[in-house]
């Protein structure tokens, strides 16, 4: 049995059944359900037996009147918080909401309707998702209150670390399993951040008015360890493996002035990698290990792109642990 089966049943939370209720026994209804819908999210979302059940739980979770506003409330009064993971969920499903309302837009652009029909469909049907979004913003604000303030403390300003808040991911819910499935949410939130913040200075040159600039790896470092405090080894190795393997030509074509983020994001990611008080020698050689597999992989399912870095290449006297590291996953006779 789906997990999307039970948990969107029309005694638990499905629509059915949450319409029917009064204000005090929906709150209750999604408050006592919330932990377990959370964890479906990290959890089961993205298995394929629970294809059928992802707009259920893409409208429940986008529902003003049945889900955001008793959410809201739930929020205010609760006495030992909600779950860690809400936060990054919220914001996660509101982006892949706005990618199917702009598809629908799309639909309606190129349909057979008349003008105007179709000039009123699209107004309403961005009306109808901007309504949403800016409930959804609220809650994430409650929630992120504390990330914000980390992100203050490292010198952004208010309204970017607002920004930049709910793409951090809790350690709780991500893991070595999962973290495949939310790196680029994080990665594209930090190239927008960025990107948003460019002005240009009297020399007509960009420059970030974040307060802290992404494009330096001191300032990527500080905000990943606001992610990784929590991580134990394998998962944090995992984290690192999958940034790595981010792709590298779709990413830029996508971010533009962002790329300066992306290098920065690289530059990180291989101190850490090159770093002894992080990584034995088995770790560092399994994660490259690991990283040529997935690439194989991904060859293999014709889904295979350049990635950040090509460990071959690298400056052995910049990285003397990774290039040693991967000679020995390349070359696995020598040396003994």
């Amino acid at each position: 049995m789906a997990k999307g089966e039970e948990l969107f049943a029309k005694d638990v939370l499905g629509f059915k059944s949450l319409k029917k209720m009064d204000k005090d026994e929906l709150i209750s209804t999604i408050e006592i359900n919330l932990q377990e819908l959370v964890d479906y999210y990290y959890d089961e979302f993205h298995k394929k037996e629970e294809r059928e059940y992802r707009n259920r739980f893409t409208d429940l979770v986008m529902s003003k009147k049945y889900f955001l506003k008793p959410l809201a409330k739930i929020i205010k009064h609760a006495d030992d918080g909600v779950p860690e993971g809400l936060s990054f969920m919220l914001f996660d499903t509101v982006s892949r909401a706005g990618k199917t309302t702009a598809d629908k837009i799309r639909e309606i652009k190129e349909s057979d309707t008349p003008a105007d029909d179709k000039a009123r469909a699209i107004t309403e049907a961005q009306a109808l998702f901007d309504d949403v979004k800016q409930d959804v913003a609220e809650v994430i604000g409650m929630l992120t209150k504390k990330s914000v303030k980390k992100l203050k403390k490292i010198g952004f300003k208010e309204g970017y670390a607002m920004m930049l808040a709910p793409a951090l991911f809790n350690s709780q819910y991500v893991s070595a399993k999962n973290v495949f499935r939310f790196i680029r949410v994080l990665t594209n939130t930090m190239y927008m951040t960025y990107i948003k913040s460019l002005a240009v200075d009297e020399d007509d040159r960009k420059v970030t008015t974040a307060g802290a600039d992404l494009a330096n790896p001191k300032v990527i470092s500080a905000v990943m360890s606001i992610i990784t405090k929590d991580m134990n080894l394998g998962d944090y190795a995992e984290f690192i493996k999958q940034l790595l393997l981010e792709k590298r030509d779709k990413a830029f074509d996508n971010i533009g002035d962002g790329l300066p983020v992306y290098n920065a994001i690289t530059a990180w990611c291989l101190a850490v990698l090159e770093d002894k008080k992080i990584f034995n020698k088995s770790t560092r050689k399994n994660l490259i290990e690991s990283f040529g597999e997935q690439r194989a992989r991904d060859e293999k399912r014709g889904r295979d792109a350049k990635r950040r870095i090509v460990f071959s290449e690298l400056d052995p006297d910049m990285y003397p642990n990774i290039v040693k590291a991967f000679n020995k996953v390349v070359k696995p006779d020598e040396d003994k």
